[in-house]
Formats: C-alpha cells, sequence, structure tokens
C-alpha cells in the first residue's frame, strides 16, 4: 500500500474512531440524561404520592368528621360518644381530636390534643391540610365548621411519625422523608447501622430551592453509601405558607447497572464497526486510491527517468478525480513522448546538415513554442548558411587582395626604411646647424646684454644734461626778469631826465648846468635802454637757443628711450631665440629617437607584412575549405 493510501487510511481510521467514540459517547451520554430523566421524573411522581399521601390523610380526617357529624353528637355535645369514637379510630388514623365552639372555646378534646393555634380564627371555614403548630409541630388536619350545631370540629395526624412514610415505601419501593426546619422527622433512610436517620440535615442546595426561591429540587446523591436519584418538594400549610419538604427518592444500583451494560453493548458495537469499517476502507482505498497512485508514480518515474517508452499497466481507473488524473498522466507521457521523437527526429537531421526536416506533430499549448522555434531555426540558419556562402567567397576575394595588397605593404615599408635612413641623417645636419646657431645665438644676446647697458648709461647722462639745460633755462628766465627792471629804471631815468631838461629850461640861465647833467643823464639812459635791449636780444636768442636744445635732448632723450625698449627686445628676442634653439635641438633629437623607432617598427611591419601575406594565403584556402563545408547544409 502507498504512503498516501496509509496516511489516508490511518486519518480516515483516525476519523472513525473519533466519530464513532464521539457517537457513542453522545449516545452514552444521552442514555444516561434519559435515564437520569426517567428516574428524576419517577422520584418526582412519588414524591407527589408522598404529598397525595398526607393530603389522603386529611381526607380520612374528614371521613371520620362525616361520621361524628352524621351522629348527631355535634348539635348534643356528647363528650361520651367523642370519647368513644375517637378511641376506635385512634391508633389506625388519629393522633389527636377536638370540638369548639364558633368563638373557639374547647367544649371537648382529647387528651393527645396539644394544639395550641387559635381555632376561633377558623371560624366560618373549612380547612384540610398541613399546619405548622408551635407546640405540636408539623401535623396533617381536617378542620369544619358546623354552623347549625355552632361547633369548629378538629381532626389530625401528626406527621413526626415514620409509618406513613413506610407505608408509601412499602407501595412505592422508594425512600421517603418529611423535613420540618430543615430537619427530618420521618424518614425510611437508615445509616450504616441500621437506624433511622432522624434529624438529618437537608442538602443545603435543596434547602436554599425550598426555603428561598420555593421551588423543587432534583439531582443524584448517595445516602448511607446507596446511590440514589431524589427530589425535595416544597410543603404548603392551609394558610398557603411554607412549612416543610417532602423527600423521595429511587435507589441508582438497577440503573447504573443498565447503564454499563449499555456502555458495554455500545463499546462492542463501536469496535467491530470500527473494524468493518477499517477494512472496507482499506479495500475501497486500494481500489480508488493505492493502486491509482502507484501507476502515477510508475509514470512520473518513468518519465523523470525518461523511459517514455515503458508500457502502461492495464488496470482500468474508477471514473473520478484521482482515476482522470492518472489518464492524464498517461496521456501527458504520450504527447511528451511523440515530442521528444518527433525532435530527436529533427535534431538527427540537423547533424547530419539537413535543416529542411519539418516538425510532423502537432505541438499545443506551450510546447507550440518548439514548433515556432524549430520554423525560427530553419529560416535563421538558411540566412547564416547563406551568409556564410556569401563571407567564404568574400573572404576568399579578400584573402586574395589582402595578399596582394601586404606584398605591395612589405615593398612599401622596405623603401620607407630607406628614406626613413636618409631623413635621420638629414635630421643630423639640421641638429648640427641648429646647436651652431644657438651659440652664436647666446653670443648675441651677451653682445646685446653689454650694448643696452652702455645704453642706459648715455641715457643717464641724457637725463643729467636735459637737467642742467632746464637749469640755464630758468636762469635766463632770471636774467630777462633783470633786464626788464633795467629796461624800466632806463625808462624812469629817461623821464626823469626829461623832467630835469623841461625844469632846467625853465630856470633859465640857472639851470643851464642841470640841463647839461640831465642830458647826460638821458645820453645815459638811452644808452642804458639801448644796451639792455640788445642784452635782453641776446638773452631772447640764448634762451630761444637753449629751449631748443632742451626740446633736441628731450627729443634726443625719447630716442635713446626707444632705442633702449627696443635693444631690451632685441634682447629678448635673442634670448628666445636661444631658448627656442635649444628647444629644436632637443626637438630635433627627439625626432630623432623617433625616427629611430619608427625604423624599427617599420621593420617589424615589413616583416609582420610578410607575415600576413603567408597567413593571408593560408586564410584563402581556409576560405575555400570553408566554402566547401558550407555547400554541405541543406537549407
Amino acid at each position: 500500500m502507498s504512503r498516501l493510501s496509509r496516511k489516508l487510511l490511518f486519518v480516515v481510521g483516525a476519523a472513525l474512531i473519533a466519530v464513532v467514540l464521539l457517537v457513542s459517547a453522545i449516545s452514552i451520554n444521552m442514555s444516561s440524561a434519559f435515564s437520569k430523566k426517567l428516574l428524576v421524573r419517577e422520584a418526582e411522581a412519588l414524591t407527589n404520592v408522598c404529598e397525595t399521601m398526607v393530603a389522603d390523610e386529611a381526607a380520612n380526617c374528614w371521613e371520620d368528621y362525616e361520621l361524628i357529624a352524621a351522629s348527631g353528637a355535634l348539635e348534643e355535645k356528647d363528650d361520651a360518644f367523642f370519647e368513644d369514637m375517637f378511641d376506635a379510630i385512634y391508633d389506625d388514623e388519629l393522633d389527636f381530636m377536638g370540638v369548639f365552639t364558633l368563638s373557639g372555646e374547647r367544649i371537648w378534646a382529647s387528651e393527645t390534643y396539644n394544639l395550641t393555634f387559635n381555632v376561633g380564627a377558623y371560624s366560618g371555614r373549612t380547612e384540610q391540610g398541613l399546619l405548622d403548630d408551635p407546640s405540636v409541630g408539623l401535623c396533617c388536619l381536617y378542620l369544619a365548621t358546623d354552623n347549625e350545631s355552632g361547633t369548629i370540629t378538629v381532626i389530625g395526624r401528626s406527621l413526626a411519625d415514620n409509618e406513613l412514610v413506610a407505608e408509601v415505601k412499602e407501595s412505592t419501593g422508594a425512600e421517603c422523608a418529611i423535613f420540618y426546619n430543615a430537619k427530618t422527622i420521618a424518614t425510611t433512610l437508615r445509616n450504616s447501622s441500621g437506624t433511622l436517620q432522624l434529624g438529618g440535615d437537608m442538602n443545603a442546595n435543596a434547602k436554599d430551592s425550598i426555603y428561598n426561591k420555593q421551588t423543587a429540587y432534583s439531582g443524584r446523591t448517595k445516602a448511607a453509601g446507596v446511590s440514589m436519584f431524589y427530589q425535595y418538594l416544597p410543603g404548603f400549610d392551609i394558610d398557603g405558607k411554607l412549612v416543610c419538604a417532602f423527600f423521595s427518592g429511587l435507589h441508582a444500583e438497577e440503573s447504573d447497572k443498565e447503564f454499563r451494560n449499555i456502555i458495554v453493548i455500545v463499546a462492542v458495537v463501536a469496535v467491530a464497526f470500527v473494524i468493518l469499517a477499517f477494512f472496507a476502507g482499506a479495500i475501497v482505498l486500494r481500489k480508488v486510491i493505492d493502486l491509482p497512485i502507484r501507476e502515477a508514480n510508475k509514470l512520473s518515474a518513468d518519465m523523470r527517468a525518461g523511459a517514455l517508452s515503458n508500457p502502461d499497466a492495464d488496470f482500468k481507473f474508477s471514473r473520478d478525480e484521482i482515476g482522470d488524473f492518472v489518464q492524464d498522466l498517461r496521456q501527458t507521457k504520450k504527447e511528451i513522448s511523440s515530442y521528444i521523437r518527433d525532435i530527436s527526429r529533427i535534431l538527427t537531421a540537423m547533424g547530419e546538415g539537413d535543416f529542411t526536416k519539418k516538425p510532423e506533430v502537432d505541438y499545443i499549448g506551450d510546447f507550440s513554442a518548439i514548433h515556432r522555434a524549430f520554423g525560427e531555426i530553419e529560416i535563421r540558419l538558411a540566412k547564416i548558411v547563406g551568409s556564410m556562402d556569401a563571407s567564404a567567397d568574400g573572404v576568399r576575394s579578400g584573402a586574395g587582395q589582402i595578399a596582394s595588397g601586404s606584398q605591395l605593404l612589405a615593398e612599401g615599408t622596405t623603401r620607407q626604411a630607406t628614406a626613413i635612413e636618409e631623413l635621420n641623417a638629414t635630421l643630423a645636419n639640421i641638429n648640427t646647424q641648429i646647436s651652431s646657431t644657438a651659440e652664436n645665438a647666446d653670443r648675441a644676446s651677451e653682445i646685446s646684454t653689454a650694448c643696452l647697458k652702455k645704453v642706459e648709461e648715455q641715457n643717464a647722462q641724457m637725463q643729467t644734461m636735459l637737467g642742467a639745460m632746464d637749469e640755464i633755462r630758468d636762469k635766463s628766465a632770471k636774467i630777462s626778469a633783470i633786464i626788464k627792471t633795467i629796461e624800466d629804471i632806463s625808462f624812469q631815468t629817461n623821464i626823469l631826465a626829461l623832467n630835469a631838461s623841461v625844469e632846467a629850461a625853465r630856470a633859465g640861465a640857472a639851470g643851464k648846468g642841470f640841463a647839461v647833467v640831465a642830458d647826460e643823464v638821458r645820453n645815459l639812459a638811452a644808452k642804458s635802454g639801448a644796451a639792455a635791449n640788445d642784452t635782453n636780444r641776446l638773452i631772447s636768442d640764448t634762451v630761444k637757443a637753449v629751449t631748443e636744445g632742451v626740446e633736441l635732448a628731450q627729443r634726443t632723450a625719447e630716442i635713446m628711450g626707444d632705442v633702449i625698449a627696443q635693444t631690451q627686445q632685441t634682447n629678448s628676442i635673442i634670448n628666445e631665440i636661444n631658448t627656442a634653439a635649444a628647444a629644436q635641438a632637443e626637438a630635433v633629437t627627439q625626432v630623432s629617437l623617433g625616427i629611430s623607432d619608427i625604423s624599427g617598427v617599420i621593420s617589424q611591419n615589413s616583416a609582420t607584412a610578410e607575415e600576413t601575406a603567408a597567413s593571408c594565403q593560408e586564410l584563402a584556402s581556409q576560405s575555400n575549405l570553408l566554402k566547401e563545408q558550407v555547400d554541405m547544409f541543406k537549407v
């Protein structure tokens, strides 16, 4: 049996056992509850019997009263008749008797009459039932009012009498008891020593139900070592007051025995049912699950191992989900096997170079991608093979062209090597000339630097000369001012001499000598003025010449500055020429090294070109072989 079948059988068996146990437990519980319910109901009925027994006692008292009333003794107040009547029925039916007026005064009462309740309060009433008297306790009585005789008759019996409950037990077979103030006053229950359990306390739960809720209480208990079902029933007096509780109980040994027999029968039936169901389930599982699963495992193992050609089992599966699953698995195996055979046929043909084979199986679902893939492979391989054929032709043609080009390249590199050697010699001569130019530039830079120093010294002397000429110009200006003063003095002297001549003329002969002096002074002033004019003209010419000399010196200084600037620029250019010549010499050296490297590379290229030519020849032969191989494919 397969693992799944064993698991299912185990699960089904466990579930079956659980269901059977649950059903058995429910059945047993329901049977127990039903038995308990029946016994409790019987106990209730027996309790009602006990209560009815009390009512019957009251009825008996009524019958006794009817005898008394019919005798006419009540009208005659015949004490002797009352005494004889009571004595006749005392032992069997009555415990006490009394006759009273309507106001409650005693006419006659038996010696056993100890009741203290107010009889007059019941005047005009007829009652039968229970009475809770403070002196006597619980009793059963019949109270009747006879208005014609003006009497109230009280006949009764105390309930603290075990004979009453014994009679009930004898007639019903049930245990009985009467509780008054929650204590037993009459009972058939006996303790382990055989003594009646008088004065025993009422069950606490029953006491709460009877005295607080005034409702019946039933259950199961163990009394005097005996298990029983019981009920407590509340008892009310003639005024409707709760005064007592009636107890009845049925022994549970017989019901327990029957219940144990039921448990044994149910257990045997359950075990037999489980065993039969287990074997029936095993047979059904083997046919419905085990065999299909074994076949499914075999099919999956064959597919996993690639043994798709193994034959299937001849077992006919049931028409259910598992059978459908195995049938689908068989069909899947057949379809996959057909797919693999078709794919193997196509791939074998492809391995032989034949790409023209088409799929012969209808690929469905996700397998349709294989059909599309074969179509795409055929299309792409046709393109690839065609491209390879064209490429082989191109490679063969290109290989021949490359071989010719490589030969020309080898010859060209040889000529390049010769040209490079000549260029290298020319660069050596240029390098020598650049070195000589650099040395001459160094000497020219030194001469230019010395010339710049001389020109700078001449410029300094020229600046000194310009300062001196500026000073001469300033002095000439001052001399011009002095000559101007002399001219002014000469002009004033001439005016004074003219005034003196005028005054001498006015003086006449006396002023002749003064006139002569005035003439001399005027002559002197004229001469001084002429001399000052000449001096001023000479000075003006000198100042003009000095000014022209200053301007010429300034232009000379400016020219000297330009010469210095050009000399400095010339010196800078010579230095740049010197630097450039050195850089050129270095560059020529690097070029020479580069040309040497190029010469080596060209030599290597020449050798490579020869090797390339040989490789191109080999490539041409391989392309021919490739062409032959490509022509073998069928597309």
